[in-house]
């Protein structure tokens, strides 16, 4: 479940990069129901910017999942 659950935060984050930088910044998520809502969880350095490692780190504390799934 919780392997599902990671693998389901990644695609998002994937799906929302579009730019594919690697980041994703507040308005990128806004009114997205998957990420858009824990952005302030996920955002640790709180710089408005949401990037693939601080996602990762979520997905660690969140999950338990030690390495995010490619």
């Amino acid at each position: 479940r919780e392997q599902r659950a990671a693998q389901a935060d990644l695609s998002a984050f994937r799906e929302m990069d579009r730019a594919g930088r690697g980041l994703l910044a507040r308005a990128d998520v806004r009114g997205d129901m998957r990420l858009g809502t824990r952005f302030d969880d996920i955002d640790t350095n709180r710089d408005e910017v949401v990037t693939l490692q601080e996602l990762q780190a979520y997905i660690e504390k969140t999950y338990g999942v030690k390495r995010a799934p490619r």
